[in-house]
């Protein structure tokens, strides 16, 4: 991944058990009050960080996932990182189910966003994968949302796999 998360990104544990997540998400509030300035620490910043610490990771191979939780633009989302050690081609989307709806290229690399689901009959949600080439291993970032959020993190997620968007 890279050095330097994008601006308003934290990393977070991800998978923690539900009976756990509410003391450890004390704990990171705590202490996320004291490291950065705006940041709140309340029931509100406590109960939001338990939901994101509980979520299970996107993909088997998530190593780390960062939340877009600091500063005036924050949105909410999260990213789960990951490193695909594979030579051959790494798929658009996590799911079986995957409708790519619109892809941006890069140096190396490319985000696509679709319209995703773990199987047929189960609700669609949007996805957003961004991956990059680094020799022989995919760096991915993989980013579920509303279509409005997604948008406002695409060049974030690029950026989370060593990317840059060129301009439009």
């Amino acid at each position: 991944m890279t050095d330097a998360l994008p601006e308003g990104w934290l990393p977070v544990p991800f998978g923690v058990d539900e009976g756990e997540a509410t003391a450890l998400a004390a704990d990171l509030s705590r202490a996320a009050a004291e490291s950065f300035p705006g940041f709140v620490d309340g029931e509100e910043a406590r109960s939001a960080i338990a939901r994101v610490v509980a979520q299970p990771r996107a993909t088997s191979s998530t190593i780390a996932r960062v939340w877009h939780v600091l500063g005036p633009g924050a949105t909410g989302a999260t990213a789960d990182l990951s490193v695909a050690e594979q030579a051959g081609p790494v798929p658009d989307s996590p799911f079986p189910l995957s409708l790519p709806q619109r892809t941006w290229h890069f140096d190396a690399g490319c985000a696509v966003l679709s319209l995703v689901a773990p199987r047929e009959g189960m609700p669609m949600a949007m996805g957003l994968r961004a991956r990059r080439s680094d020799g022989s291993r995919t760096l991915i970032a993989d980013v579920l949302g509303e279509p409005a959020v997604l948008g406002l993190v695409l060049d974030d997620v690029i950026a989370l796999v060593g990317g840059a968007r060129p301009s439009e």
